[in-house]
């Protein structure tokens, strides 16, 4: 079970849901699982709240089933929520997007509220206009997620250093001297 009581999800789109199942046939409602539809009427609730954003009031015990608050009765399941509650991005942050089941890395501009694909990234090519403040041209994303950090870290004699001090770690190691000596 990802959720928790009073956590705040944010729901994928109509669009989205029928993208990553690959559903595109026109009805009433998309099967995610043997146990597990999205409906129109679904959509239609989350349109009415803002950023597609509920709150789950209750956790099914058999995992990954949730009720949310005026959800009017429906079973709701992780495969309906975004990996990411609300937009936490920032402009020029590093994140993972994905329309076509493939992950890749692009520095986020922005989020635009109410279109199938909202979060909008410099487009491959024009990174270093982005970055001197010059025009760029952009790209679409349906899903977005941070990248999970991971830190270095290089052990020297016994002792491990991070990725912040491992030049200075070198220098003492090399030259026998602590900076500042």
């Amino acid at each position: 079970m990802k959720h928790k009581v009073g956590d705040k999800v944010r729901v994928k789109t109509w669009f989205q849901i029928a993208h990553e199942t690959r559903n595109y046939i026109c009805s009433d409602y998309i099967k995610l699982t043997d146990h597990s539809n999205f409906t129109r009427n679904m959509e239609d609730i989350v349109k009415k709240h803002s950023k597609r954003e509920v709150t789950i009031t209750s956790c099914y015990s058999n995992g990954g089933r949730y009720e949310v608050a005026n959800g009017i009765g429906y079973v709701w399941t992780d495969e309906m929520f975004e990996d990411t509650a609300v937009c936490e991005f920032k402009r020029g942050d590093l994140i993972e997007v994905n329309d076509w089941g493939v992950w890749v890395k692009q520095i986020f501009v922005t989020y635009i509220e109410g279109v199938i694909q909202p979060y909008v990234c410099v487009k491959g090519g024009y990174t270093a206009l982005f970055k001197n403040n010059e025009p760029f041209d952009v790209v679409n994303w349906a899903l977005a997620r941070k990248i999970e950090e991971t830190k270095s870290t290089v052990t020297i004699n016994g002792k491990e250093y991070s990725e912040d001090t491992i030049q200075m770690a070198l220098e003492q190691y090399v030259t026998g001297k602590k900076k500042g000596n």
